[in-house]
């Protein structure tokens, strides 16, 4: 491994999010959990968590600051207050969170040029993700350590 990276695990109160932090933490990677619902996350876990909602945006940029690896395993079929038709179209939803989160994700330097503990050189920070927001379902970059979906944005 090249070294412990600072990681996010949004959705983390899923079935996903909730089995990927142990092995992460077992890999010696520094975490943090991003969920709308603290309630629902597994205190077992025990990693710090960021709350905010990704279709709004409220909390992102808390939760990606200083981040080297952003997993984006949001999928939310709750209901909306906002009975619009708008609010009701699940796939406008997804895609609207994939898209904020990406944005903010590279605004936070996910995915751009940098240096961190984890590399002695400059590097590609990926943004990994396994819903809407993915790009490609291809192998990972060497520096990220997703199975699932990863794709590495500019």
């Amino acid at each position: 491994m090249l070294g412990a990276m600072r990681i996010l695990v949004t959705g983390v109160s899923g079935f996903v999010g909730g089995r990927l932090v142990p092995r992460l933490r077992r890999d010696g990677h520094e975490l943090r959990g991003f969920a709308r619902d603290p309630a629902r996350v597994d205190p077992a876990l025990g990693i710090p968590l960021v709350v905010g909602d990704a279709v709004t945006g409220i909390g992102l940029a808390e939760a990606l600051d200083g981040i080297d690896v952003a997993y984006f395993l949001i999928h939310s079929m709750e209901p909306v207050a906002d009975d619009s038709a708008a609010a009701r179209d699940f796939g406008a939803r997804e895609r609207a969170a994939a898209e904020r989160f990406a944005a903010v994700a590279r605004a936070a330097g996910v995915g751009g040029s940098s240096t961190s503990a984890a590399s002695s050189h400059a590097t590609r920070r990926p943004l990994c993700t396994s819903q809407a927001g993915s790009r490609s379902s291809g192998s990972c970059s060497t520096r990220c350590p997703s199975r699932p979906r990863c794709a590495r944005r500019s």
